[in-house]
C-alpha cells in the first residue's frame, strides 16, 4: 500500500523511476514521492511503541522480502519487462529495507553508541552541504590518471572529512545545531593545568 502512491508519482518517468527536476518549486510528482516518506515518518513518530516492536521482531523477514523485490525489479528492468512492475517492486524493496534497518538497529543497538550517535547528529548538516564538495572534488580528480573506483573512494573520503570537520567546527556547538537537531552541544571544558589542584 505504501508503494502505490510512489508508483503513481513515478509512473510517467522513464521506467517508472523518479528523476529530480532540481527546480525551486518541484512538480507534484516529487511532492508526492518524498511527501509519502515524510508523512509515514511523522505517523511512525506517534506510533513507535506498536510499529517499532513489529520492525524489531520481523526485521529478518522484511530484509528477505526486500531482497526478493529488489531482485525482481532488476530482472524486470534488464529484460525490458512491464515498466510499472519493475518500479513497483523497487518501491516495495525500499520500504521493506527501511523497516528492516529500523528493526535491526532496535535489535542490536539498544544502547547509545558514541560514534553512531555523533554520525546521526551530524547527518542533517552533512546532507545539506555535501553536494558542492562532491562536485568540487570530482572536478579536481577528473583529469588525474587514476582508476575510476579510486577516484570515487577519494571523493567520498574527502567529502566526508570536510563535511564532518565543518560540522564539528561550525555547527555542533552553535545555534545551527539547535536549529537542525533541537540540541546544542556544550563545548568541552579546557581547564588549565593545575587549575583543579589550585581550586582544591
Amino acid at each position: 500500500l505504501l508503494a502505490l502512491p510512489l508508483l503513481a508519482a513515478t509512473a510517467g518517468y522513464p521506467r517508472g523511476f523518479i528523476v529530480n527536476s532540481g527546480s525551486f518549486l518541484p512538480p507534484w510528482n516529487e511532492w508526492v514521492h518524498y511527501g509519502v516518506y515524510f508523512g509515514f515518518g511523522l505517523m511512525l513518530h506517534g506510533q513507535q511503541a506498536v510499529l517499532f516492536a513489529q520492525f524489531q521482531r520481523r526485521w529478518g523477514l522484511f530484509a528477505a522480502l526486500g531482497l526478493g523485490f529488489y531482485l525482481l525489479s532488476g530482472l524486470v528492468t534488464q529484460r525490458h519487462g512491464p515498466m510499472l512492475l519493475g518500479a513497483y517492486s523497487f518501491h516495495c524493496a525500499a520500504w521493506l529495507w527501511a523497516f528492516a534497518s529500523i528493526g535491526l538497529a532496535l535489535r542490536f543497538l539498544q544502547s547509545r553508541h558514541r560514534v553512531l550517535g555523533y554520525l546521526a547528529e551530524s547527518a542533517y548538516w552533512v546532507y545539506l552541504v555535501h553536494f558542492p564538495f562532491t562536485i568540487l572534488f570530482g572536478a579536481l580528480l577528473y583529469q588525474l590518471p587514476l582508476p575510476a573506483l579510486l577516484k570515487i573512494a577519494i571523493n567520498i573520503t574527502a567529502t566526508t572529512l570536510v563535511c564532518l570537520g565543518s560540522y564539528q567546527l561550525f555547527v555542533r556547538h552553535t545555534w545551527i545545531s539547535q536549529l537542525l537537531n533541537g540540541k546544542r552541544h556544550p563545548r568541552p571544558r579546557r581547564d588549565l593545568p593545575g587549575a583543579a589542584g589550585g581550586l582544591a
